[in-house]
């Protein structure tokens, strides 16, 4: 059986990733769709026309359901790391404490 140093999350690495998904999604977020189409004007077919109005209209809402989802894991992952150094700062508190107590002989 592994010792305790057999596991380890990097904060660091899921902050960054957190930041980095928030980044992205403002980035994106930024875009419309529709700025990726060409105009109605521009395609020149009424029919044309009409099936990328709806291929926008279904590829924005498919774009923001995304964009909330990777937004949702962005949140996730800031609260996961708050947790875990929580949960790290609580667990040492109580070591430093079982430390002074065996060091000093003393009880709580």
């Amino acid at each position: 059986m592994g010792g305790f140093d057999a596991f380890s999350v990097d904060l660091d690495a899921l902050q960054d990733a957190g930041r980095g998904i928030s980044d992205a999604v403002a980035e994106f977020g930024r875009t419309d769709v529709v700025d990726l189409l060409p105009s109605a004007a521009a395609v020149g077919h009424d029919g044309l026309s009409a099936a990328l109005a709806e291929f926008d209209d279904r590829w924005e809402r498919g774009v923001n359901h995304l964009l909330a989802d990777t937004e949702e894991i962005g949140v996730r992952l800031a609260e996961t790391v708050a947790c875990y150094a929580e949960t790290e700062a609580k667990v040492t508190e109580r070591f430093l404490a079982l430390d002074k107590t065996l060091t000093e002989g003393t009880g709580p």
